[in-house]
């Protein structure tokens, strides 16, 4: 309740006071930070959570996950996924991924997450490929954005909003030429050159 109005330091206070504290209470307390982009206090906590042998779940991972991304964490990221298989023997779910594409997203790691896509053991849902749209608009790729729309379109038939942001990238691509023109910027053009013997 705290976490929701933003009372970290409350939360805090109402978890220490707690005399049995379980994994249900430890995730809440994951979720908090997470909910307010706390990643090394996320980070803190699931440590935590490991050295008192406190059951970690597939919550814990989402939220720790989620805090990681919303703080750029990336390499943090990819070893809290890694465990979550390796050491601990969950099988990610979808919202795993969404979450690992948008963390590696905000990075500008595209050709990772095109790698991590054709791994998942499952289809990728409109979370995924709408985390990786976000992460396409932020970096202005539209290449990669054609890609998650594409999905998107076929998902999510109907919802305008994905093609809204494929439009203004290709508005914000139009812009920069017209500025680059007006400044008297040109693109040099490319050639090859073979050499035959």
């Amino acid at each position: 309740m705290y976490a929701k109005c933003g009372q970290l330091d409350l939360s805090e206070r109402v978890f220490e006071e707690m005399e049995n504290t379980d994994s249900v209470s430890w995730n809440a307390l994951l979720t908090a930070y997470s909910m307010h982009g706390e990643g090394d206090r996320a980070l803190s906590v699931f440590s935590l959570m490991e050295k008192r042998d406190v059951e970690v779940d597939s919550i814990s991972f989402l939220s720790v996950l989620s805090a990681g991304r919303h703080a750029s964490l990336v390499e943090e990221g990819r070893k809290i996924s890694h465990c979550m298989r390796g050491k601990y023997h969950i099988e990610p779910e979808v919202e795993r991924y969404a979450c690992l594409v948008d963390l590696l997203g905000r990075a500008g790691l595209f050709s990772e997450i095109m790698d991590l896509l054709k791994t998942m053991p499952m289809e990728p849902d409109a979370g995924v490929w709408g985390a990786l749209l976000d992460a396409s608009r932020m970096h202005s790729n539209i290449e990669i954005a054609e890609v998650a729309l594409k999905h998107l379109v076929k998902i999510e038939q109907g919802n305008p909003s994905h093609c809204v942001v494929l439009s203004s990238l290709y508005s914000h691509a139009v812009h920069a030429r017209v500025k680059m023109s007006d400044i008297g910027l040109r693109k040099n053009l490319g050639y090859s050159r073979v050499e035959v013997k």
